[in-house]
């Protein structure tokens, strides 16, 4: 299809019958000859049922509806005939109204128009006949079809409506067997699963990352029955959650996470096997990944699959682009690879065919000559900015065509990490300017690039990303990204160390919306605006820095707002971005300061494991470059040493990455925003500024194995000439 695939829905189908179609699980039909169907929805309302045999090249077109204006489809469910009465069904979603369900033939069997709803569908979920479920960006809906006897349209009735404080990622309905009733689970932006029941969210359990992809199963082993549901974050992991519905209050389990270390690519969408020995996850760069779970012998020395283990990766495949969904673990493997090379073919050709087109020359006689294409060509862009564990920013481009080159601009300066799944070439910009101008020159038929950068905390501005693609004629898309001044915070939700908290209190004439903000304006993670059933006068919210570890707590009302952090740097850095905002809206506000005197050695302790490591990998490296010189001369006593220094380097991933001038300008940043906040002069604080060589002399002295973290925080104490508990 000409137009941008939105969503794709793969069925298993098969003829018992002429022409008649037999579903053998939710979004998986059997078929004779090992016949695909697949229904895709794009972007200009066309709704495509084809199917594909793997002994065959041919695409067999069920049924295909015709394009309408602005009729763009958000999603597409399949209903399986278990459920359905008899047949599948296909409910499609166009933008923020429509919902429409046709059969197994392309027949449109009801249309709904919800004039209630302000936000496009992005979740849709039946339980048939006449119950569904939305949700759109903030809100979830849950209607009652009241006239299901009509051809072309339905009545419809609201039966719960919710308003979510963060953006809705994924919607799934549990079964929950033991109240028999049908569970809402939303996946939040705000790292929290929310059970719904009714019109209200009866729970929120928190999660190790923001979710994006959601899969719930039933579990029995040993006469227990339990409801698992397995997520996927924006960060790459994958996480299983139990959850007991007999429990008042519920008490969820966390079972178990992978992987374990490091982060990858986000993840797309789950599956599992109808065995459940097998769980496949998708992932955002293409990749399928297939893990194993591992099997063991239950009360009567049966077999079976142990879900509550982690299980273990045991094959990947990469498809080339990003995936949205799959649901088929039957399908013949050789056969698509065969009908995507066909494609390929038919790909490069096309665009040769418009290569062409846009460099045919014209002579004088327009009559006689071949006039060219010059039409600026428009192409979709799949972009993310995610904050990872390791304090780190991955942007990741994806474009529907191949990339030529990325320009990356950015206000402030930051970080470029090395990534390794990206191959393009990287060349920096020669001047003296702060702001990072960095060129990736892609390889031939490259059309996703990863890139992996930090920030400095404090130092706000926009990231744009400009985007050339190999057509003619050349054009580029531009992508900004806004790097807030905490921009290395995540929410939290975990219990609150409070005995090392620096508090900042603003006070002023401004309201709610206001302080709420100004909030969002500083510190990711935070929703756009409030939500509408909070009847609460003040928002609270936790944080923890991703790098330092320190946490934040936020409190915002109308009049009032309240900060408190063990980190004096953070403090500093919100009373700083507020008074511009202040400023900027011609706010009056006041500020008062309760500044704790051991919060900067507690910092520093926290900062001293990085530090210790960061500086024992340099020392290697250093030591490395001298064994190398010395295996010419000596190889033997060379080897030993190499083997003893590269077992001495096993360390975290992320710590390795950190710069480590970064920390030292944390550090001196702690001492000078202490002094800042406890009312220095500006003739200390430039004393301070000048001596930070000094500084860095000092902590290599004392960060070793001769001395432990209480005598480098006491030193760094007689060094500035302050007096700070630890």
């Amino acid at each position: 299809m000409s137009n941008k695939l939105n969503r794709i829905d793969y069925t298993q189908v098969g003829l018992t019958s002429k022409n008649s179609f037999k579903l053998i699980k939710q979004g998986v039909v059997g078929a004779d000859n090992g016949a695909i169907a697949a229904v895709v929805g794009d972007h200009s309302g066309s709704v495509h049922c084809f199917t594909l045999r793997p002994d065959s090249s041919n695409i067999d077109t069920v049924f295909k509806t015709l394009p309408g204006p602005n009729a763009k489809i958000s999603c597409i469910e399949v209903i399986n005939s278990s459920n359905s009465g008899g047949s599948p069904k296909i409910l499609v979603a166009f933008g923020s109204s429509v919902i429409r369900g046709y059969n197994k033939k392309g027949k449109q069997f009801f249309g709904l128009e919800l004039n209630n709803l302000t936000e496009p569908i992005k979740c849709l979920k039946m339980r048939w006949p006449n119950e569904i479920f939305i949700s759109g960006h903030y809100i979830y809906n849950n209607y009652v079809i009241t006239e299901s006897d009509s051809k072309s349209s339905s009545g419809v009735q609201s039966k719960n409506y919710y308003v979510c404080p963060e953006k809705i990622n994924e919607l799934v309905l549990i079964d929950d067997k033991i109240n028999r009733k049908t569970v809402p689970v939303l996946a939040c932006q705000d790292r929290l699963l929310r059970i719904i029941k009714d019109s209200s969210c009866q729970y929120e359990i928190e999660i190790s990352g923001i979710p994006n992809a959601l899969l719930w199963m039933h579990y029995s082993a040993n006469g227990i029955t339990e409801t698992l549901v397995c997520y996927g974050t924006l960060d790459g992991k994958v996480a299983l959650v139990s959850i007991d519905f007999s429990k008042k209050p519920l008490e969820p389990l966390h079972k178990w996470e992978i992987p374990d270390k490091g982060s990858k690519p986000s993840v797309t969408c789950l599956s599992i096997a109808d065995s459940a020995a097998e769980l496949y996850v998708g992932r955002s760069d293409g990749n399928v990944e297939i893990w194993s779970f591992a099997e063991t012998l239950n009360e009567n020395g049966e077999e079976m699959i142990d879900l509550s283990l982690a299980p273990i990766l045991r094959d990947q495949h990469n498809c080339g682009e990003s995936l949205t969904s799959f649901k088929d673990t039957a399908m013949k493997i050789e056969g698509l690879r065969d009908e995507c090379e066909r494609l390929e073919q038919k790909l490069a050709q096309e665009r040769e065919r418009y290569q062409e087109m846009t460099t045919k020359g014209g002579s004088d006689d327009l009559e006689t000559s071949d006039v060219g294409v010059s039409a600026l060509p428009y192409f979709a862009i799949n972009d993310s900015f995610i904050l990872q564990e390791d304090a780190s920013y991955y942007l990741t481009l994806e474009v529907e065509i191949a990339i030529d080159a990325v320009i990356i601009q950015s206000d402030i300066p930051l970080d470029l990490i090395d990534c390794e799944r990206n191959s393009a070439v990287i060349s920096f910009n020669d001047n003296t300017s702060p702001q990072v101008l960095v060129t990736f020159r892609c390889q031939a038929n490259t059309t996703r690039l990863e890139i992996k950068i930090r920030s400095i905390e404090g130092q706000y501005g926009l990231l744009r990303a400009y985007v050339m693609t190999r057509v003619s004629p050349k054009c580029a898309q531009m992508k900004t990204y806004k790097i807030k001044p905490l921009s290395l915070h995540k929410r939290s939700y975990s219990a609150i160390d409070t005995q090392f908290l620096n508090k900042l209190t603003i006070s002023g004439n401004f309201s709610l919306n206001e302080s709420h903000t100004w909030i969002q304006l500083c510190i990711p993670e935070i929703p756009e605006k409030i939500a509408s059933n909070s009847n609460s006068p003040v928002i609270a919210y936790n944080f923890i820095s991703t790098f330092t570890e320190t946490i934040l707590i936020c409190n915002c009302g109308k009049g009032v707002m309240t900060f408190q952090s063990d980190n004096i740097s953070t403090i500093s850095i919100i009373k700083d971005f507020i008074t511009r905002e202040a400023t900027k809206r011609s706010t009056a506000i006041e500020m008062s300061f309760d500044v704790n005197e051991n919060s900067v050695g507690h910092t520093l302790k926290k900062l001293y494991p990085k530090l210790k490591n960061l500086i024992n990998i340099r020392q290697n490296k250093e030591l490395l470059e001298a064994v190398y010189e010395l295996s010419v001369s000596d190889p033997q006593i060379a080897k030993e040493l190499m083997t003893k220094l590269m077992s001495s380097e096993e360390i975290e991933t992320k710590t390795a990455e950190i710069n480590l001038e970064r920390i030292y300008g944390i550090i001196a940043d702690l001492f000078i925003d202490y002094h800042k906040l406890k009312g220095g002069s500006r003739s200390v604080l430039s004393s301070f500024k000048s001596r930070i060589n000094e500084l860095v002399t000092l902590i290599e002295t004392y960060v070793s194995d001769d001395y432990d973290q209480h005598i480098f925080v006491d030193k760094l104490n007689q060094f500035w000439g302050i007096q700070i508990f630890v």
